[in-house]
């Protein structure tokens, strides 16, 4: 039979031939390189974290695990994290699934913005193994709507693309993964709480199967409720660093208790650093908040003619 061919044909039968077997090995070895599945995290197992994010110009901030809470730091100083914020962290990356391979050679790498200069880098630690991911840029899928990110292992060429946020997530300062909670949640089982003032208006709120009162007065169900759901999740994103109290008393302080739930006392300083008051919360014992960029005091320190049906 292949007598009767032609020899332009037979070479033209080959080269056919050729490209088959090139887009047959080329199909298989891109499917050798992609993996479904980036990286699977054991969020139980992580003791640390590294970041180095882009919008603090690289530097390093440190995540260490402690008992129940995290340590956070950044070579000067060493406060407590926002718990919430590095579980939520961790949530992200604990199954993290590739949709597809976007590039495999280094050369692509600033398109996505995974190279050394435009990726924010983060490091999870666990014992025996270190996760190093570059958090490149995102992008919108039109398909699904929502956002996807590109990522890369430090030590590896390809890059992937994968579902969320990741690089907003990452990208953040130090600042933005301090706990800042002054008081947190559990209201339900706050049955005291203890307003200290000049003079003689301070005052004692109390609640008991017939709701609050004042000194056996029945408070305002509408007053009290209020006020309690408005400061049960107070929070405050101006640090006030360095700043040391005198030997003075507080100016105002508030202090919560309840059955099951932990104590939270708030006091409030007069401050020399250009804000009206500086306050503390017993949740954030190192950290100081600076009143002048909030309108914390005016919603926590309040009279005690709030509360009473019958106004003094």
């Amino acid at each position: 039979m292949f007598s009767k061919l032609s020899t332009r044909t037979l070479l033209i039968l080959m080269a056919v031939l050729a490209v088959i077997v090139w887009l047959t090995y080329r199909d298989s070895d891109s499917e050798s390189t992609f993996r479904t599945v980036f990286m699977e995290l054991d969020t139980a197992r992580v003791t640390g974290i590294r970041l180095y994010p882009k919008a603090q110009g690289g530097e390093e901030i440190r995540f260490d695990r402690k008992e129940g809470s995290w340590d956070l730091s950044n070579g000067s100083m060493t406060t407590a994290a926002d718990t919430q914020a590095v579980r939520n962290l961790l949530r992200e990356f604990a199954a993290m699934n590739a949709r597809s391979l976007a590039a495999n050679t280094t050369d692509q790498w600033p398109a996505f913005q995974v190279d050394d200069t435009s990726a924010t880098r983060i490091k999870f630690i666990t014992p025996g193994k270190t996760w190093d991911v570059m958090v490149g840029k995102f992008g919108y899928n039109e398909q699904t709507r929502g956002g996807i990110t590109y990522v890369r292992m430090h030590d590896e060429d390809e890059v992937y693309s994968v579902e969320g946020f990741l690089s907003f997530t990452v990208n953040q300062v130090f600042n933005a993964w301090r706990n800042r909670n002054l008081t947190r949640g559990g209201h339900e089982q706050w049955k005291r709480i203890v307003f200290s003032y000049p003079g003689d208006s301070s005052f004692m709120m109390t609640r008991d199967t017939g709701g609050w009162h004042i000194d056996g007065m029945p408070c305002d169900a509408e007053a009290a409720n209020s006020y309690v759901t408005s400061v049960a999740n107070l929070n405050s994103n101006a640090f006030l660093d360095g700043y040391h109290p005198g030997p003075g008393q507080p100016a105002y302080s508030v202090r919560i208790s309840g059955d099951n739930a932990t104590d939270i006392l708030i006091r409030a300083f007069p401050a020399d650093t250009g804000a009206v008051f500086a306050l503390h919360s017993s949740l954030v014992p190192d950290a100081w908040f600076n009143e002048k960029e909030s309108s914390i005091v005016e919603r926590l320190f309040v009279s005690r003619s709030r509360f009473l049906t019958e106004k003094e």
